[in-house]
């Protein structure tokens, strides 16, 4: 894109798109074309290096005065943020669905962190070997409690359900060991979806005996196999009592085993959950170290954040 294109006609290309899903003014669809231009190529979110890339009309003016247009510009979006980018990931989805080769769509849920100072709720669509962000929430502070809201993870579900919503499509919810509370597995399977979560060796599982009494463990109890995975259906999980499957990982390559849940096919439990780390940690690097420097910004407000995270 660099070497064929000035950033006049990319950021021209990217106004044209924004105008057929979002409905901002001319001056937002302006400045939101050239920043994302200048974002790509510095390749980061901080400020100082998206106003250092910028050019045209902006290298006319101090490099100071080109932050604080930034930082204005982030601050009036703010209010849009969420409602922008889920019409801009609306639109992809849409262009991408006839184009996908089976009807499985894998999603991660997972939480990233900048620093101490802020806590995102994420959920990705894996793509191949990445993942591409579908839906974001930011908090101030390192694991706000805002964060793990059960309500705000089930808003986070039913906008990915209406993203598929009049397809055919077996959607599969993965998440780590934070987020697998009976509630949200009732509430995916209710709405015709599916889960494949981790759970934490101390949580509590119940069957029943041949005399018909109720036998409580812990999943630790589950011995795994050396080689493969055991599976142990129609358990009744946690305290709740919900009805679902265990899958235990084999322990030949790997420290502890995995203890999932999913109401998914059992003999693809273990390769469903591990689409997981695929995705998000694809979308980790991209925002951090390895992309666009997440943790690099000074920024201290909750609005900037939402934005660096949005573009």
């Amino acid at each position: 894109m660099k070497a064929y294109y000035n950033q006049e006609k990319i950021a021209s290309s990217f106004r044209n798109f924004f105008k057929k899903v979002l409905n901002l003014s001319k001056p937002h669809l302006y400045l939101i074309s050239y920043i994302i231009t200048a974002l790509i190529s510095s390749e980061s979110v901080v400020t100082s290096d998206i106003a250092r890339e910028l050019k045209d009309d902006f290298s006319l003016v101090f490099h100071e005065s080109v932050q604080r247009r930034i930082r204005r510009f982030f601050a009036s979006f703010s209010s849009l943020a969420y409602s922008a980018f889920e019409a801009f990931i609306s639109f992809v989805v849409s262009k991408f669905l006839p184009k996908h080769p089976n009807d499985t769509f894998h999603i991660s849920l997972d939480h990233m962190f900048c620093k101490d100072k802020f806590t995102i709720l994420l959920f990705s669509l894996r793509i191949g070997k990445q993942g591409i962000p579908i839906w974001f929430r930011c908090f101030k502070g390192k694991h706000n409690s805002e964060a793990y809201s059960l309500d705000l993870i089930k808003d986070g579900i039913s906008f990915c359900s209406k993203l598929f919503q009049g397809n055919s499509l077996h959607l599969l919810f993965l998440a780590d060991r934070w987020f697998p509370h009976p509630e949200l597995l009732a509430f995916i399977q209710n709405i015709g979806h599916f889960y494949c979560f981790r759970a934490k060796s101390f949580f509590t599982y119940s069957f029943y005996d041949s005399s018909g009494k109720r036998i409580s463990k812990h999943l630790r109890d589950i011995s795994p196999l050396k080689y493969k995975a055991k599976v142990v259906p129609n358990v009744l999980f946690t305290r709740k009592l919900f009805k679902t499957t265990i899958v235990i990982s084999n322990y030949s390559n790997t420290d502890e085993p995995w203890y999932l849940v999913t109401n998914d096919s059992p003999n693809r439990g273990i390769r469903n959950y591990s689409y997981h780390f695929g995705s998000i940690e694809c979308i980790f690097k991209s925002q951090k170290t390895n992309g666009f420097r997440f943790e690099s910004t000074n920024a201290q407000k909750i609005d900037s954040v939402r934005m660096s995270v949005q573009f």
